[in-house]
């Protein structure tokens, strides 16, 4: 986020963001930090995390049995992968972390979607990144 928008937290705002969200789900940050830095022109304030943090669907309405747990060589079976895009700020090259949903079918476990129903994470088949 800081790289993002290019403005560094203070220590206290870092201490305070950290004990509020290090009880939250990895996939749920990145879900929320993605929402963010989709909707936010300027470094967003922690209200802006609470509202998303409400507003958007997290986890799916599968039970843990109901859930599919396949092998996959791509994500080890998250469902999802990481990857990493450039971009040019000037005479910075900015480099930032992004998700997007496996082919396989773990990526089912997941709803990722808004409250409008649009689609959050992009598909790695369609970004060719597999």
């Amino acid at each position: 986020m800081e790289q993002y928008y290019e403005k560094e937290l203070n220590i206290e705002q870092r201490k305070f963001w950290y004990e509020n969200l290090k009880n939250l789900p990895v996939e749920n940050y990145r879900k929320i930090t993605y929402e963010l830095m989709k909707n936010c022109k300027f470094f967003p304030k922690f209200a802006d995390i609470q509202e998303i943090r409400k507003n958007t669907q997290f986890s799916s309405k599968k039970t843990e049995k109901e859930k599919i747990h396949e092998k996959c060589e791509i994500c080890g079976g998250a469902g999802i992968i990481q990857y990493y895009k450039s971009i040019k700020n000037g005479e910075k090259d900015l480099k930032y972390l992004y998700v997007a949903k496996c082919k396989c079918r773990n990526r089912e476990n997941y709803d990722w979607r808004d409250k409008e129903g649009n689609s959050i994470i992009q598909d790695a088949v369609e970004l060719n990144l597999i």
